[in-house]
């Protein structure tokens, strides 16, 4: 969905989306130019510059790898935790020549925030249908027909708030959060929980045989007066 593989037919791609592409690829080459593995000085080059605005130890940057789409995810979470500093070490640090091609524009960032927010609803089922428990198999289903609710049906969006000028270090939780409804929403938001609808299509339409008959025999379900 977030466009980083494109599905092909006959070798000529068809789903497409090269913005939302654009935009990790972007953030990922930021990212990395901080957290090079053969330039072990350039991260704590970061992190002294950062502490001189902070006055407190910044955390890593999340450098995602190529097979694990969560990872995007963290990256994302990492960059708008630490907002504040990032946004200032590739304008004012040594390296500023270096980052220039790489600086986000405030509408790049605000997009970052917006697809952070989508894509936490997808994290948040893939953290529970990854648990090894009777109770996670039996309502992985559930959790997925959850997650496309939250998304094809949701009202408005729970995002990073950019405008607040917080505390790079402080834990994700406390960072301020603003609420924005669909028509405040950048359209490639918009296009990404569209896609990830159809994503939902494409994977789950309906459930398994397997997670079936788990929902049909838990306990709980049972209980409940489903037999």
């Amino acid at each position: 969905a977030l466009g980083i593989r494109e599905r092909t037919r006959k070798g000529e791609p068809w789903d497409k989306f090269p913005e939302g592409k654009a935009l990790t690829k972007k953030v990922k080459a930021l990212v990395g130019f901080i957290m090079n593995k053969s330039d072990k000085n350039r991260f704590k080059n970061y992190q002294d510059y950062c502490r001189q605005i902070t006055k407190k130890e910044v955390p890593k940057l999340v450098l995602p790898n190529d097979t694990r789409v969560s990872g995007i995810f963290f990256m994302y979470e990492s960059v708008l935790k630490s907002y504040k500093c990032v946004t200032r070490y590739v304008t004012g640090s040594q390296f500023k020549k270096d980052v220039s091609s790489l600086n986000l524009t405030p509408t790049e960032w605000q997009l970052v925030a917006e697809f952070h927010a989508t894509m936490k609803i997808m994290n948040v089922l893939a953290m529970t249908s990854q648990k090894q428990s009777v109770d996670a198999n039996c309502f992985s289903y559930y959790g997925v027909a959850y997650a496309r609710y939250m998304i094809e049906k949701a009202p408005n969006l729970k995002v990073v708030d950019l405008s607040s000028h917080f505390n790079p270090s402080m834990e994700f939780s406390s960072i301020p959060i603003v609420t924005l409804e669909l028509d405040q929403l950048n359209p490639l938001t918009q296009t990404l929980m569209e896609r990830m609808v159809k994503e939902f299509d494409f994977y789950f339409k309906y459930p398994d045989g397997d997670q079936t008959l788990m929902m049909i025999f838990h306990p709980v379900m049972i209980w409940r007066g489903i037999k």
